[in-house]
């Protein structure tokens, strides 16, 4: 059974568990979840990107693109028919060519931002709560002894007692 020596692991990791509800393995597994440090975009699938452009924004772009008026459209059209996603985090090519068509005025704004909200999920890349109070993968145990620790302090207050008293 692995244990938790250092008092002040222990301590912390009383006062994180502080109102936590649930089983022991629960608790720890909420806590070795990585945080979350910043946004990462996935990639999206041509049909609901066109199914947000809308058919008569589609069609503008169709013909755009046919009679060469609009280089980002026929971009876009590109995009969407291969590799049949398209990518719109911050500095891609498809992010790049979705600002020009909206400043080309194909595009609204607000249909835009919501193809890049539904790109974005968060990047839970950051340190656990185990990582930060010093402890890293924080087992069922552990916080199992984070419960009883004024318990165990007692306990080990006494057993100092005793061994002192011996010598």
């Amino acid at each position: 059974m692995p244990i938790l020596v250092k008092d002040k692991h222990l301590q912390n990791l009383k006062e994180a568990i502080e109102g936590m509800t649930g089983t022991d393995a629960e608790i720890a597994d909420v806590l070795n979840v990585p945080t979350q440090e910043g946004v990462e975009y996935a990639e999206l699938e041509s049909r609901p990107v066109i199914d947000a452009l809308g058919t008569e924004v589609y069609a503008a772009l169709e013909a755009a693109a046919a009679d060469g008026s609009s280089a980002s459209a026929a971009l876009l059209l590109g995009y969407l028919a291969y590799p049949g996603t398209l990518a719109v985090g911050a500095g891609t090519g498809g992010r790049a060519t979705v600002d020009a068509l909206v400043d080309e005025g194909f595009i609204p704004a607000s249909t835009r931002d919501a193809l890049v909200a539904a790109a974005e999920f968060p990047a839970m890349t950051g340190p656990s709560l185990g990582q930060t109070l010093g402890i890293g993968l924080i087992s069922p145990e552990f916080v199992e002894q984070a419960r009883i620790y004024p318990e165990l302090v007692e306990q080990h207050s006494a057993w100092i007692a005793r061994q002192e008293a011996k010598v």
